[in-house]
């Protein structure tokens, strides 16, 4: 069994900010959400997903849309050898936001 977790992006909360309520999660909760995934089961990469041998509750992590927050977290990612698939929106990547973020 495999499930899939999908985030836009990490860092602070800006209460103000609708659309940061909604697709936000602070640096420290992800890294407790990954923690105790790596409890529960395998943090696997997309590729591993095809394999139909899979045991166990297996996890993949994701990122829509990736604003530059993706920067707060991907040194723990490869620090800690954590597969991770992204799926990068070219005006959030070049302009740091997107046209909901106007």
């Amino acid at each position: 069994m495999a499930f899939i977790y999908n985030y836009h992006r990490i860092g602070k909360v800006e209460n103000k900010n609708p659309f940061h309520l909604l697709h936000t999660i602070e640096k420290e909760i992800f890294i407790k959400q990954i923690k105790f995934m790596q409890t529960m089961g395998n943090i696997i990469s997309i590729n591993e997903l095809s394999n139909n041998n899979l045991d166990g509750n297996n996890f993949i992590i994701a990122f829509d849309d990736v604003s530059s927050s993706i920067k707060e977290i991907t040194p723990f990612l490869f620090d800690n050898k954590i597969p991770f698939v992204i799926s990068p929106c070219t005006g959030i990547t070049s302009n740091g936001y997107g046209i909901r973020d106007k």
